[in-house]
Formats: structure tokens, C-alpha cells, sequence
């Protein structure tokens, strides 16, 4: 838990708050981190509120890891009908919702080959042409 924190801390940015569902990963993250941990889902507009309160005026970055089952070689190829695919949609809502100057996804690398993970992408980028995607 927390590794993208780690990584984005040695480039200078601060995690200023968590969202994760899991009660026993938001006490991970509690025990090794001092941002604000919200056990929680993207999906549910309170935890929204709760993360716009904590918005501020600084660069913000959005960075979420989505399953990989639905995306997978060895998973179950359904894409965004895989029902944990959802957390993808819910990631973008919020960078939308927050006005985010940034957003890192991660998940495997054959996401690229499911075009409704492409197009569910590519219609929350504004302008398209600053997407990028790998």
C-alpha cells in the first residue's frame, strides 16, 4: 500500500489524502503514512465531499491503480464489463469532479487492447489531445 506515495514523494509531490474501500489497507496505510486516509469508494459522492474539502489550490495530481481482472492475459478478458472494472470509471469521475491538473492510472498492460477502457479515458480528458496513454 502506499507505493505510488513513495514514488511520487521522491519527485516532490505530497500525498494529501488515501481513498481505499479495504479497512484492514486503510490501517496499512495509517500505520506507514501521515495523509489522510478515507476508507471509502470513489463511486459515493460523500467520499467526493470529503475529498473536496481537502482540495486546496496546489498542483493535484489523481494517481489510482484499477483491477486488473477484466484486463488481464490471465484474467477473465471481460474489460469494462468485469465487474471491478468499474474502480477505472470511478478514478476519472473523481479527477473530473476535483479538477485535476493530473491523473496516473495503473493497470496491466493489456488495457490498451479493450477500446471501452480507451474511450472511458479518453472521455474525461479535456482536451483529448493532452491524454496520453501507453
Amino acid at each position: 500500500m502506499g507505493g505510488f506515495s513513495i514514488g511520487s514523494n521522491l519527485l516532490g509531490m505530497r500525498t494529501s489524502a488515501f481513498v481505499e474501500r479495504s479497512a484492514l489497507a486503510c490501517d496499512a496505510l495509517r500505520a506507514n503514512f501521515t495523509s489522510l486516509v478515507i476508507e471509502g469508494d470513489l463511486g459515493d459522492m460523500q467520499t467526493l465531499k470529503q475529498l473536496h474539502v481537502h482540495r486546496g489550490n496546489d498542483f493535484l495530481q489523481i494517481t489510482g491503480g484499477f483491477p486488473c481482472q477484466g484486463f488481464s492475459s490471465q484474467g477473465d478478458q471481460m474489460g469494462m464489463e468485469d465487474h471491478r472494472s468499474h474502480s477505472l470509471t470511478y478514478i476519472l469521475q473523481a479527477a473530473w469532479f476535483l479538477r485535476a491538473d493530473s491523473v496516473l492510472l495503473e493497470c496491466v498492460a493489456n488495457v490498451v487492447n479493450f477500446p471501452c477502457a480507451q474511450a472511458c479515458i479518453d472521455r474525461t480528458c479535456i482536451p483529448p489531445s493532452r491524454c496520453l496513454t501507453y
